[in-house]
């Protein structure tokens, strides 16, 4: 417990603080643009429909979006401040260093969720068209998953390529998978280029319910998960005893 805080207290920089406020009015002001709140109740119930499917695709996209480009200023973060590892390293066993240090990056990245999910869903709740039956937890659970890949994917093509534009490489490859899927489609409705494409960059899927889903199921991405941190922590500690021989 002792290590998490630590780790926090070094990643929490006044850069989160002002990442995290720019994020905050940039989903204020996305949500004040694309929720039709100013719009007439009378105007709302009559196009509730159209603009409560719209609303939930708007949500569910941008969210994905902004969790994506936040995997990847969080890592670039903690690789600014790697200059204090070897303040560790020497005293905790690798495998504690890097559980630790992942585990505070995830916290931030549930932070920026909470404030994005929280902000877009307090929209809604201003609305006609807004529907109770969606499970809007389900959802921000998902794309946390989602998050949580593309951070160790990010954190283990880092490890062998040792260059910032390492971090790149997944947000290109999410983009590409992104741009390529319709937002809402049935899991029956997938072609072969879409397994293709998601085998290696996943995205968060919903049918006509609003209910996510990965092409491969959950399991396949907590499994490709697990197998990303056991690489990470080999090639850190090979990094480290290296290191040390020298």
């Amino acid at each position: 417990m002792k290590g998490l805080l630590v780790q926090f207290n070094l990643l929490f920089t006044k850069r989160i603080v002002i990442y995290l406020g720019v994020i905050g009015v940039l989903t204020v002001l996305y949500a004040w643009l694309t929720s039709e709140v100013m719009s007439t109740s009378a105007y709302q119930r009559f196009f509730m429909t159209q603009l409560q499917e719209r609303y939930y695709q708007d949500m569910i996209t941008y969210l994905k979006l902004m969790v994506t480009v936040s995997v990847i200023f969080l890592l670039m973060h903690a690789q600014v401040s790697n200059q204090y590892d070897v303040l560790f390293v020497g005293r905790q066993d690798t495998t504690v260093f890097i559980t630790t240090k992942l585990i505070v990056i995830m916290v931030l990245l549930a932070i920026v969720i909470i404030i994005i999910g929280s902000i877009l869903t307090a929209f809604g709740l201003l609305t006609e068209y807004f529907d109770f039956t969606v499970n809007l937890l389900y959802i921000f659970i998902s794309i946390f998953i989602l998050g949580v890949y593309y951070l160790l994917l990010g954190a283990l093509i880092y490890c062998y390529m040792q260059h910032i534009l390492a971090f790149m490489i997944p947000l290109m490859g999410y983009l590409l998978a992104f741009t390529m899927t319709d937002p809402i489609i049935e899991s029956n409705d997938l072609t072969p280029l879409y397994y293709w494409l998601h085998f290696v960059f996943p995205d968060m899927l919903v049918n006509s319910q609003y209910k996510p889903y990965y092409v491969y199921g959950y399991g396949a991405i907590l499994l490709l998960c697990l197998s990303f941190f056991m690489f990470i922590n080999s090639r850190y500690t090979y990094q480290v005893v290296t290191h040390k021989k020298h």
